[in-house]
């Protein structure tokens, strides 16, 4: 994953807990995000602030249905 990317893993007390593509977990109030953010969806990081990425968390979330049915076959 790009390095200008973070994947939301969860929303907790007015903050969501991003990870960077070293597995560092970044804490971001829930005011400087897109309204519609949610778990799971992948952010680009941009100058004045951030932007939801529909093509890369559709992407993601793909991947891991294809790894979970290779998992259980």
């Amino acid at each position: 994953m790009d390095k200008q990317f973070l994947v939301v893993e969860k929303i907790e007390n007015g903050h969501a807990y991003c990870e960077d593509s070293a597995k560092n977990i970044i804490m971001i109030p829930l005011l400087n995000l897109p309204k519609n953010i949610k778990e799971n969806d992948c952010i680009r990081i941009l100058e004045n602030g951030y932007m939801i990425d529909e093509e890369l968390t559709q992407n993601r979330k793909k991947n891991i249905v294809n790894l979970s049915k290779s998992l259980f076959k």
